[in-house]
């Protein structure tokens, strides 16, 4: 990888991970949209409702820093709640 050489997608999770994805089907893919398309209530097309889902949780540029400081704190306390002292 680093010497420039191109590898194919489960080559290089292989050498990076150890790990290589699952091979899926076309009836793979279908089912899981359907299971989102019926998690996503609402009027509009799958894309269209999943783009107001994902909008929902987008962090304004302004408070970026803000949100990272806070979940870096929640998970320090995290830790020192759940480890065994």
């Amino acid at each position: 990888m680093l010497s420039g050489n191109k590898q194919s997608f489960d080559d290089e999770s292989k050498a990076l991970y150890d790990v290589v994805a699952p091979p899926m089907s076309e009836s793979d893919f279908t089912s899981f949209v359907s299971e989102i398309d019926a998690a996503l209530k609402g009027e509009g097309s799958l894309q269209s409702r999943y783009s107001a889902f994902k909008e929902k949780f987008k962090i304004p540029k302004d408070k970026i820093y803000q949100a990272v400081t806070a979940a870096n704190w929640y998970t320090i306390c995290l830790g020192m709640l759940t480890t065994k002292h």
